[in-house]
């Protein structure tokens, strides 16, 4: 998740959808939401990359963590500082297992924004 504010936020998921199958969602909140429900995924278990250039901000998701797929390109405008975290939730069940692993931050450029090498 990167938040600037409480109106102002990304929330990048990997939820069950409302008809029981694993999939990449991604939330843009501008004071409004904006959601989309992309990949549908067979296990339980997706990689993650975020990147930010500026004020954008490209969301890329990976089966194996090392091919990169383009989810979201987006500009979002702050002057906030933009805070970084991990979160779980279970809105409409009794409660969820997570694990976060993997976990590596790089001040590297991204030379193609649509593979995101």
């Amino acid at each position: 998740m990167l938040e600037a504010d409480k109106l102002n936020w990304i929330k990048f998921c990997f939820e069950k959808d409302y008809t029981g199958i694993h999939r990449v969602v991604s939330v843009v909140t501008k004071d409004i939401s904006d959601d989309c429900n992309s990949v549908a995924m067979s296990g339980n278990q997706v990689f993650y990359k975020i990147a930010k250039a500026d004020n954008v901000i490209t969301l890329y998701y990976s089966v194996d963590g090392k091919k990169w797929f383009l989810i979201r390109h987006l500009q979002f405008n702050t002057s906030k500082p933009i805070k970084l975290g991990f979160m779980a939730q279970s809105p409409t069940g009794k409660n969820c297992k997570v694990t976060f692993s993997h976990i590596t931050y790089s001040t590297k450029k991204i030379r193609d924004p649509y593979t995101g090498e």
